[in-house]
């Protein structure tokens, strides 16, 4: 990958802009990994409509980083998922 790819914040050719994840438990949380080239950190959110979760990233993050991040967070985010109104 060149420099001015990971300058402008593109995606890597062999990753998808947007995909998603499931992390296993109880439950299984289905989260959405976005590709944003105006991102300039990972920003994970939960929608207080339905609940779905977003992990906004840099183009120049690894998948495997972005991982991490909701490894990391996992408490969090059930925690925020469970709050939002049926």
């Amino acid at each position: 990958m060149s420099l001015a790819r990971l300058w402008r914040g593109a995606a890597p050719a062999d990753e998808p802009a947007r995909e998603s994840v499931t992390l296993p438990g109880q439950p299984e949380i289905t989260v959405t990994l976005r590709r944003s080239a105006r991102a300039r950190r990972l920003s994970l959110r939960v929608s207080g409509l339905d609940g779905r979760a977003t992990l906004s990233l840099p183009g120049g993050v690894p998948r495997a980083e972005a991982m991490a991040f909701l490894r990391a967070r996992e408490d969090w985010l059930r925690r925020h998922i469970a709050a939002v109104p049926a």
